[in-house]
């Protein structure tokens, strides 16, 4: 038996190269540290990208908050 992963596009947007954005948002384990500066731009998605495929690889975050 396989359990259900769902996600929430909620927070997606568009996103120019150069555009900064200065709102928190993002989970508390994925979260870049740039993202709590309040000016970060595609990046912080990037990291976070790279904090989901560390979880699905290894089976725990990198990072314990």
């Amino acid at each position: 038996m396989s359990l259900l992963k769902a996600t929430d596009f909620g927070l997606s947007d568009f996103v120019k190269p150069d555009e900064k954005f200065i709102k928190i948002v993002g989970g508390t384990y994925c979260v870049a540290p740039k993202v709590l500066h309040m000016a970060y731009g595609t990046e912080a998605v990037v990291w976070s990208v790279g904090v989901i495929a560390h979880i699905l690889l290894c089976g725990s975050c990198p990072f314990w908050p």
